[in-house]
């Protein structure tokens, strides 16, 4: 679903709306360090594998598969989960990242990717 703008200030963050499904988004730097601390905390056993970047002009899109210990997530055997995730980058003229939008499903166990998987076709 696009993103819609009020039609009294049409380009300011703080203006837009979204869909009730997705999490306010975070504007500036300030709120990652709490929540990288808070989303984090019960995370362990934490192996990232990431796929080819695939950039162009502003933007950049990469795959993530990520395998951790999560009990509270997954109370049930080893209480591994696998998320997989992609990330679309937007950068500013600066060079420094002014939007990421972000997509994952996860699923119960340790999953490993597919042969193949993450290379640039």
């Amino acid at each position: 679903m696009p993103v819609s703008r009020s039609s009294s200030s049409p380009n300011t963050p703080s203006t837009r709306r979204f869909p009730a499904c997705l999490i306010k988004p975070s504007l500036g730097a300030l709120p990652y360090p709490n929540y990288w601390t808070d989303v984090t905390a019960g995370q362990s056993q934490v192996t990232i594998l990431h796929g080819t970047p695939i950039v162009k002009h502003n933007r950049a899109c990469i795959e993530l598969w990520v395998t951790m210990k999560v009990p509270a997530l997954n109370p049930n055997g080893d209480n591994m989960v696998t998320l997989i995730e992609s990330n679309v980058l937007y950068f500013a003229n600066s060079g420094l990242c002014k939007r990421n939008v972000e997509y994952w499903n996860v699923l119960m166990g340790a999953v490993r990717p597919p042969p193949g998987w993450g290379q640039e076709q």
